[in-house]
């Protein structure tokens, strides 16, 4: 006998209205930019409790996002398998990124990146030359778990973030950094030799 009905008939009788409960389906529909997907609610849970997809799974009603639906179909596919499709190469990285922002799914993005089978995806090179401001050669650098880099070079600090195409300079009161230590993505502490002081 399934599941779903109850046993307080004969097998000679259909069941009365009432004596079937349906199961609860695991299916989600999200509409995202006017396509529709499906997925499971446990797909959808994969992307952590502050994504808003974690959201969605414990909602049954279709959702709608105002999303581009083929960068959606890329990141769902990377929630399901930890790895970008290739059908990645065909997009642009900071698209990706920004939408792996929206959904709170950069850190599973960061994870299948380091993967090294994954380089192939955007072109990416084993070296890579980080552009800085000026002419100072670099005197310190910084890492941190996340894949943040800080390179000091003269009296300027100049951050990148994990996928090496943002970053941001600082100036500082040093004559020229020459010890960094990497305490957050979007902290460092610096010292100078010729100056008293962090």
């Amino acid at each position: 006998m399934p599941p779903f009905v109850t046993s307080n008939h004969d097998n000679n009788h259909p069941p009365e209205l009432g004596s079937i409960s349906k199961p609860k389906s695991n299916v989600i529909s999200v509409n995202v930019g006017g396509q529709i997907f499906q997925t499971t609610k446990q797909t959808l849970a994969l992307a952590g409790p502050k994504s808003i997809l974690f959201w969605l799974a414990s909602d049954s009603s279709q959702q709608f996002l105002d999303r581009d639906p083929e960068l959606f179909a890329i990141l769902m596919s990377l929630l399901r398998t930890r790895n970008l499709s290739s059908k990645t190469k065909s997009f642009d990285i900071e698209d990706i990124i920004t939408e792996s922002r929206f959904y709170d799914l950069e850190s599973v993005l960061v994870n299948s990146l380091s993967n090294p089978s994954q380089f192939k995806a955007f072109g990416l090179e084993k070296a890579l030359i980080l552009p800085l401001n000026g002419r100072d050669s670099p005197s310190a650098i910084a890492t941190t778990p996340f894949g943040t880099v800080h390179v000091s070079h003269g009296s300027k600090i100049t951050s990148f973030d994990w996928s090496l195409r943002r970053k941001s300079t600082i100036m500082t009161q040093f004559t020229a950094v020459d010890s960094l230590l990497a305490i957050s993505p979007d902290l460092a502490a610096a010292g100078a030799t010729d100056f008293s002081g962090l």
